[in-house]
């Protein structure tokens, strides 16, 4: 059996998961599964015909610790917005 792992995550034989059974999971759109994707808080593949697949280990991951799917805030530089300094 092939190990393949994305970004840490499992997504050999028997780990993956569609956009709708992610969206079930979930209770949210399929349209929000593929936000999500592209906003880079979930990993995916994507088959021959384009469909992306979830891992199964990373989406049970976010169930379990569902804080850490949240988006992170983006990081001010010291000194304010514009970078000068008082």
């Amino acid at each position: 059996m092939v190990n393949v792992r994305v970004d840490g995550w499992d997504f050999g034989p028997g780990q993956l998961l569609s956009p709708g059974e992610v969206a079930d999971m979930f209770r949210v759109g399929p349209a929000t599964v593929a936000r999500w994707a592209d906003e880079g808080r979930l990993s995916c593949v994507r088959t021959l015909g384009g469909v992306r697949r979830f891992s199964r280990e990373q989406i049970e991951h976010f169930m379990n610790n569902p804080d850490s799917l949240a988006p992170t805030a983006p990081h001010e530089e010291a000194g304010g917005l514009d970078g000068e300094t008082s």
